[in-house]
């Protein structure tokens, strides 16, 4: 108990188990009874009943009912008391193996289908940061278990936490198996992902993977981009034809391929070839609607992408009515405070203020600027990009001071966080002095 987050530690997680719970494991990855093995034996579990009373009759710990099972709350001072004398004793590797190993069999991987499971045990990953094994075999486990808490983390939108676990399993992975093995590959992946969706202009995927489509994309070399991507989208639609025995593979490389397709479209996008890159995304959506199921977080996201392609071709009112799906089955699926909840708020604000709904805008995109601060941080840059669209619609309907005000605490936090030399910096400080300029001239 003392190494699990102090509420809502699982009853089932205590006990010993010798089987997995039906999680698949690489043979490489399953640890052997060396080292790792918790401490088992017809004493041990006979005795659990009769302990758990001894710890509450001390009030060392209080139990509870959530929706599956029993529950315990451990208060912290006595957690770190009995982390102490676990220590004192010699005591502590054994253990702590037997908690990783527990907790790395029955965490599942981040795929959406195991939401669910992984929200009520998070906490305990969370812990796990706190506690890395010395022996070999523990160490597989604990670099396996940061990697999938780093992808339910990345998935859910905890980007911080995704990024501390990311880079922990990335570097203990390349340690025992070397850069090039594929466990490494996968978190030096994720790491990736992960630095991507911080979007803090500070740090480039290119440098944590030798990723070039994306490099020669940012250098307008698309041509070079789309045979890369091609490439990269027909290796995945071969191994799709593979005969997988376990459905989870099989979701994990279609969601390659999709990627994969993805990024095609959006070289084809920017190369004005709309017409190819919407028949791409079509594609992708048919898909992801029999693979995935019509409200997968990575279908949401082609839908998006169809949006923009048609939001290109003048297509407003098919626009509108996908960006409307989009918004309300995120809120649904994802919850109102995911990131990618709040782009396809901010996507559908956007669709409306092109369309003069001046404010149907405001009032998403006051949401989404308020949100952005609690979820994401008041200097995250989704949160400066929220507050500058905010301040444009103020101005668009006569609301002048508010639209300043806004605009020129948003401009301050750009030069203090993204430089003053940055695009976004630049053309908001440009924006903001010819609206002063102009409110003078009005006051004047």
């Amino acid at each position: 108990m003392s190494f699990f987050n102090w509420q809502g530690i699982p009853e089932d997680l205590l006990c010993v188990l010798d089987e997995p719970s039906g999680l698949m494991q690489d043979d490489e990855n399953t640890s052997s009874d060396e080292d790792t093995d918790c401490p088992s034996g017809p004493d041990v579990n006979d005795e659990f009943e009769s302990d758990i009373i001894i710890l509450k009759d001390y009030s060392f710990i209080t139990s509870g009912k959530d929706s599956t099972s029993m529950v315990f709350t451990m208060h912290r001072l006595v957690q770190l008391t009995a982390l102490l004398w676990l220590k004192t004793y010699g005591q502590e590797e054994e253990w702590k193996n037997c908690f990783i190993k527990n907790l790395h069999r029955e965490f599942p991987t981040g795929a959406y289908e195991n939401w669910e499971r992984c929200r009520a045990l998070f906490p305990h990953v969370r812990s796990v940061l706190a506690h890395r094994p010395k022996s070999q075999d523990s160490l597989y486990n604990w670099a396996a278990l940061l990697y999938k808490g780093a992808w339910y983390a990345t998935e859910s939108g905890s980007i911080s936490v995704a990024e501390e676990m990311a880079a922990m399993s990335r570097k203990q992975r390349i340690k025992i198996y070397g850069a090039e093995d594929k466990e490494a590959l996968d978190s030096t992946a994720l790491l990736a992902e992960v630095y991507e969706l911080e979007a803090d202009g500070k740090r480039q995927s290119s440098s944590i993977i030798a990723n070039l489509a994306p490099t020669l994309w940012e250098q307008g070399r698309w041509e070079e981009a789309e045979q890369l991507e091609l490439q990269a989208m027909e290796m995945s639609k071969i191994k799709l034809g593979a005969d997988y025995p376990d459905t989870l593979i099989i979701i994990a490389i279609l969601a390659l391929a999709l990627k994969s397709m993805g990024s095609l479209t959006f070289t084809l996008w920017n190369q004005g070839r709309w017409e190819e890159a919407k028949k791409l995304q079509v594609q992708v959506m048919a898909i992801s609607k029999v693979k995935l199921g019509a409200d997968h977080p990575d279908r949401l996201k082609s839908m998006g992408s169809l949006a923009l392609t048609l939001w290109d071709q003048g297509r407003r009112k098919e626009v509108e009515q996908l960006e409307l799906q989009v918004m309300e089955m995120s809120k649904v699926k994802l919850g109102a405070d995911h990131p990618d909840t709040l782009t396809s708020m901010g996507n559908m604000a956007s669709t409306l203020w092109n369309q003069g709904r001046w404010k149907e805008a405001e009032q998403l995109e006051l949401q989404v600027m308020e949100i952005s601060k609690t979820k994401l941080g008041a200097d995250h840059s989704s949160t400066l990009l929220s507050m500058a669209n905010l301040a444009f619609t103020w101005e668009a309907t006569g609301q002048h001071s508010k639209a300043i005000d806004l605009l020129r605490a948003c401009v301050a936090k750009e030069q203090r966080v993204l430089g003053p030399t940055h695009p976004d910096t630049v053309s908001d400080a440009e924006t903001l002095l010819k609206w002063e300029t102009a409110h003078l001239n009005l006051d004047a």
